[in-house]
C-alpha cells in the first residue's frame, strides 16, 4: 500500500531506522496529507530536517496537515532545531508521548516551549541530548504535574549504542476470566 492511496485513513506510520538515503524532507510532503495520523515514527531518519518537519503542517486555506498526533518519535533526527520542533508539537494538541532521544540540536529553550505548549503531554524522552540538563528546565517542569521526563544519568555510553533503543511503556495485561465448572447432578 502506498501513502498516497491511504491519506484519508492512515492512523499509524512507522518509518523508523529505514535507509536514510532513500528518505528525506520530500517524504514529509506526502505525509502532510495524512491528517488522521495518531502515531508517527521517524526514529533514525537523520535526513529529515526543520524544513521537512515544518512541511507536515499545511497552512494553506482548508489544509490541516498532521495535527492529530498522540505519539511522536523523532529520536535520532540530528538536524531538527527548537522552533520548528516546538511549533509542530504545539499544533498537535493531543500529543501525549514525545521521543526526542539524541536530537542533538535541541536546547532547553525548545524543550521548555514544547512542555509549555503541548498541554496533553504525559511523557517526553530527552535522553542523550547534550545541551539539555534537567536543572535548566526545572521551573518549567515544576509547572506541569504528572509529566514524566526521561533523561538517564549515563556517563559512560558504549559507542555501539546508537541511543535509539528505548524501552516502551509497560503493557497492561488483561486478567483472564476463571472458568466455572458446573457440578454434575
Amino acid at each position: 500500500m502506498c501513502i498516497r492511496d491511504s491519506v484519508n485513513t492512515l492512523t499509524q506510520l512507522e518509518l523508523a531506522l529505514l535507509d536514510s538515503a532513500k528518505f528525506d524532507d520530500s517524504i514529509c510532503n506526502y505525509i502532510a496529507r495524512c491528517s488522521k495520523l495518531k502515531v508517527l515514527d521517524f526514529t533514525g531518519l537523520n535526513t529529515v530536517t526543520d524544513e521537512g518537519l515544518s512541511s507536515l503542517i499545511i497552512e494553506e486555506k482548508g489544509g490541516e496537515g498532521v495535527t492529530e498526533l498522540v505519539h511522536l518519535r523523532l529520536s535520532g533526527l540530528n538536524e531538527i532545531t527548537d522552533e520548528p520542533t516546538a511549533r509542530f508539537c504545539g499544533v498537535n494538541r493531543g500529543l501525549q508521548i514525545l521521543e526526542l532521544c539524541k536530537c542533538s540540536k535541541l536546547t532547553a529553550v525548545g524543550i521548555e516551549a514544547i512542555i509549555r505548549d503541548a498541554h496533553c503531554l504525559k511523557r517526553i524522552n530527552i535522553n542523550m541530548i547534550p545541551k539539555i540538563k534537567l536543572e535548566s528546565i526545572k521551573e518549567t517542569i515544576e509547572q506541569r504535574s504528572g509529566l514524566e521526563i526521561l533523561q538517564f544519568a549515563v556517563k559512560n555510553v558504549s559507542l555501539a549504542d546508537n541511543g535509539l533503543r528505548v524501552s516502551l511503556p509497560p503493557v497492561e495485561k488483561k486478567k483472564k476470566k476463571k472458568k466455572v465448572k458446573k457440578a454434575k447432578k
